[in-house]
Parts: structure tokens; C-alpha cells; sequence
């Protein structure tokens, strides 16, 4: 609905914005639950983390998707396992999905683990309609 309404409908003055979040967890053998950074809490405990993406301008934002990260310690070879990701390569898979989607926006917009990291930055530039 959002995205029909000409009110709230993205264009492209708006960004993409990459970003996660974190929530304490009790547990260890729920899916998705490790220790791991909260950004929200500041530091590593025991949680669930998400890597997000939302559209924003100057009087909007609202989300457009987002994955629910594993840690690796969850898969049979860790972070050799085919089925792991990392969140940086889950952030590009979020960005090409928001292009494949036909999501306008002018810039991606992301904190400094995502911003930092140069390869995830080579493939932002190189983002181009209809695909990255």
C-alpha cells in the first residue's frame, strides 16, 4: 500500500538505507541465536540479529525488507557451510532485491561495518536498474 500511494510511494530523492538490529535472546539452539553485537545494546551478548533495508527522504521512511542472521556456529561446517552468510553478503542480496523491485532511491546509506568494508562498497557503486 505504501508503495501505491502517491503520498508515501518512494522516488528517487529518497535512499536506501542498510542497517541491523539486534534483541537479547535467552537461549542457544533457537534458530538465528548466537552471541553476537547488539548494536542496540552496544556490545556482544546473547540475540537475534537482522540486517534490514528501508527507504527514506526528508518526511518518510518505512521498512522494505529484511533476513534474520544465523551464526555460523548454527551450520554443520560453520562459516564454511554453503547455506552461511554473512550479513555484509546479506546486505547486497537486500539492495539487489530493492533494485529488482524497482525501489527508486539516490544513494544506499549504510552504518560503518557496512560502510567500511571495501568490496560491499565496490558492489554498491556498481548498483544499476534493473539489476546489481
Amino acid at each position: 500500500m505504501l508503495l501505491e500511494d502517491p503520498l508515501t510511494a518512494p522516488t528517487e530523492h529518497g535512499v536506501l538505507v542498510i542497517d541491523e538490529h539486534g534483541d537479547r535472546k535467552a537461549g542457544t539452539r533457537m534458530a538465528h541465536v548466537g552471541r553476537q553485537y547488539l548494536g542496540n545494546l552496544g556490545k556482544v551478548d546473547n540475540g537475534v540479529v537482522s540486517v534490514t533495508s528501508l527507504w527514506a527522504d526528508e518526511g518518510i521512511y518505512y521498512p522494505i525488507d529484511f533476513e534474520p542472521y544465523t551464526p555460523a556456529h548454527h551450520f554443520e561446517k560453520g562459516e564454511k557451510d554453503p547455506g552461511f552468510r554473512t550479513k555484509l553478503t546479506m546486505a547486497l542480496q537486500l539492495v539487489n532485491r530493492a533494485v529488482q523491485a524497482a525501489i527508486p532511491f539516490r544513494a544506499i546509506v549504510a552504518d560503518t561495518f557496512y560502510g567500511e568494508d571495501r568490496s560491499l562498497r565496490k558492489a554498491f557503486r556498481a548498483c544499476t536498474r534493473p539489476m546489481c
